[in-house]
């Protein structure tokens, strides 16, 4: 009788062991609600910031540069535009003291920002009007926090009635322009 009575007591010990086990192996209904509850913050996080990336509102940016020239005349330029995405369009108005203006508007892409440089490259089709005759043309400007400044070189015709630099490793870029309020820019050159 005392055998039987060890092994009962034995094989409880080992059934309330096992279930131990069990117990803290599988999961509560809690457990999973909390994981699952993680999972599901974890996708709303991610769909918002693709989200917000993606259906943003455009970001307006102006940038303005004047400076007197020797004769006491006044070098001009200014470009204002909107960024929504990696799409950007807007107005650049180049406009020297003593030589033809150039204006017009462009569209295109900006790429990422620039580390060494902090600052985003724009690659733009500009529909340029100057000395009577409109063109499109290539342009390439950077801008970041404070400043843009514009690539100017020698262009060719593509064949396909767009201007395009001859050779983009040999571009001067203008003096910078300064960022300025959007409002306050279209006081100005209104």
């Amino acid at each position: 009788m005392k055998y039987i009575y060890k092994q009962s007591i034995l094989i409880s010990l080992i059934i309330l062991i096992l279930g131990g086990v069990i117990y803290s192996i599988i999961p509560t209904s809690k457990d999973v609600e909390v994981v699952i509850q993680e999972e599901v913050n974890n996708e709303n996080i991610e769909n918002t910031t693709q989200s917000t990336l993606v259906e943003s509102e455009p970001i307006s940016m102006c940038y303005y540069r004047e400076k007197k020239t020797d004769r006491g005349f006044k070098d001009v330029s200014w470009i204002s535009f909107e960024i929504n995405g990696n799409q950007i369009k807007g107005e650049f108005r180049n406009l020297p003291a003593e030589t033809d203006s150039k204006v017009g508007k462009f569209e295109g892409t900006v790429g990422e920002v620039v580390k060494e440089k902090m600052a985003r490259d724009a690659y733009v089709v500009w529909d340029s009007f100057a000395e009577g005759e409109n063109n499109k043309e290539e342009l390439i400007f950077d801008f970041g926090d404070g400043s843009a400044t514009v690539a100017f070189g020698e262009m060719v015709d593509n064949g396909e009635d767009l201007y395009v630099y001859k050779d983009k490793n040999n571009l001067f870029y203008q003096e910078t322009m300064s960022q300025i309020d959007c409002e306050k820019l279209m006081s100005i050159v209104e």
